[in-house]
């Protein structure tokens, strides 16, 4: 059978087995089967039904699995099946099953008395979000009946922050692309800021070239009104998607550009230490330690980060990177800990957790390492963010590989399937295939390892970049992905 990433596989072996890390934290290749023995979250299998109950603290459970297919796919339920997820345990026999459309959390098991406690709580906030999203939509009705369709789109734009701030992006992008439209034809303030709420959207799904393309019109917009604020904060966003993309001198231009704008116009806002701390990244991930030390520095001297209470987050996990690359593993991880302790934006939660699995695992502590991917997997779920997932898997197929497994293909393989379901840009494929040789490498697969590598380095020549050094692979370099505000 030939595997997502083109390389023959052993079909017995990639539709029944899968890796996991058992309690002794050993990395093992287990059947994947309705079997769950007990363990210490007092789950065991109910005796006699053939359909795979469990038992969860005496209690009758069920698999998230079993649940979708028991309560319809409404979308009123999304909030009950976020709760569910929040709510559930692994298997232990296999507690990152990749077969189902939740990603690898489908065999979890659901605690049905958790979510009886927690779903009058879940209700009230899912009525209150509905009330203030019709309360916007009858502000843009209102707006339209007296022909002002500016104040319309900037309550379209308000529509769009709500739903950012909930994690839904998808209709944050919706909301701004109306919000485009409406004002589309006036070179006004209300139309850039839609231009860059859209693009900052974008971004968050993957659609990098559209979120490219809005940056650099809103920052050519802003140049055009003088609004020195409005031109920073494009710029860097533009910079933001370049590094995306692995494009770090395109990216490094973009910085310089925000920096050089506010220098003009004597504008010294927040947009300043944004624009220093990415700058900080591009460095380091060239390697340009002492250097992105010095634009760490100057980030954290900007005036405007005492007044911000969101910047801990940011320059704690900035700090944890650098200390990465200097080989301080331990110290890293203080920084990384301190900085998921701040944060409260979902994705920022993602991109955190993730370091800090880099760092323990770099620090040799891997079962601790294993433990926060999974926690990364599970808030990418229940925030609907499956389009982080790549990245957890990766960090898992890493783990694997390094642990021995020989079964570590099984989460790169996932993770492939999951960049062609969702529609992902090809530099997370590309990114994948780099990350999967090296593994296979570890592993003592070298003939597959160097198939897979080729495959990497056309699909990088395709997009016009080459592939990114080991450490920026292995080491995700995301400072400037956990900002909700610019880019």
């Amino acid at each position: 059978m030939a595997s997502a990433s083109g390389v023959a596989r052993d079909p017995r072996t990639y539709s029944v087995r899968a890796c996991c890390i058992s309690q002794r934290g050993m990395w093992c290749s287990r059947r994947v089967g309705p079997r769950i023995p007990a363990s210490g979250n007092d789950i065991a299998e109910i005796e006699g039904p053939a359909h795979g109950l469990y038992a969860v603290h005496g209690m009758s459970a069920f698999t998230l699995d079993q649940l979708r297919r028991i309560l319809p796919p409404l979308e009123e339920l999304g909030p009950v099946f976020h709760l569910l997820l929040e709510s559930s345990l692994p298997p232990e026999s296999d507690p990152w099953a990749a077969s189902t459309g939740l990603g690898t959390a489908g065999a979890r098991i659901a605690r049905l008395d958790e979510v009886q406690r927690r779903l009058s709580e879940t209700t009230r906030s899912a009525v209150a979000h509905v009330e203030a999203v019709h309360g916007g939509v009858g502000d843009v009705i209102a707006a339209y009946a007296e022909g002002d369709v500016l104040s319309g789109a900037a309550a379209l734009l308000r529509l769009a922050a709500l739903e950012e701030g909930r994690g839904r992006l998808a209709r944050a992008l919706g909301y701004a692309d109306s919000a485009v439209r409406a004002s589309a034809g006036s070179a006004t303030p209300v139309h850039l800021r839609a231009l860059r709420r859209r693009a900052r959207a974008a971004r968050g799904l993957g659609s990098l070239e559209a979120a490219l393309s809005d940056y650099s019109e809103a920052w050519r917009g802003a140049l055009d009104l003088d609004d020195a604020q409005g031109a920073a904060e494009a710029a860097v966003g533009a910079g933001n998607v370049l590094e995306d993309q692995a494009r770090w001198e395109d990216a490094e231009r973009w910085y310089h550009t925000a920096l050089e704008g506010m220098d003009r116009a004597g504008y010294d806002g927040p947009e300043r230490w944004h624009a220093l701390l990415n700058l900080s990244v591009v460095l380091r991930t060239r390697g340009e330690l002492e250097e992105a030390r010095a634009r760490l520095s100057e980030a954290a001297a900007v005036p405007s980060v005492r007044e911000d209470e969101g910047a801990t987050v940011f320059f704690e996990n900035a700090e944890g990177q650098w200390l990465m690359a200097a080989g301080r593993h331990e110290e890293a991880i203080d920084h990384l800990t301190l900085a998921l302790a701040a944060v409260t934006d979902s994705r920022a939660r993602i991109v955190v957790r993730l370091n800090l699995t880099e760092a323990l695992h770099a620090a040799g502590r891997t079962l601790e390492a294993a433990e926060e991917a999974r926690r990364a997997e599970l808030d990418a779920i229940s925030a609907g963010r499956e389009q982080e997932l790549p990245g957890v898997y990766r960090a898992l197929g890493r783990l694997a590989a390094d642990d021995g497994s020989p079964d570590a293909f099984v989460l790169f393989e996932r993770c492939l399937k999951l960049i062609e379901e969702l529609r992902l840009p090809r530099i997370e494929r590309a990114r994948t295939l780099q990350l999967y040789a090296d593994a296979e490498d570890t592993v003592g697969r070298h003939d597959e390892a160097e198939r897979i590598r080729e495959e990497a380095d056309r699909e990088y020549a395709s997009l016009g970049l080459r592939p990114r050094t080991r450490w920026a692979e292995a080491h995700p370099d995301d400072s400037n992905d956990s900002r909700g505000y610019t880019g």
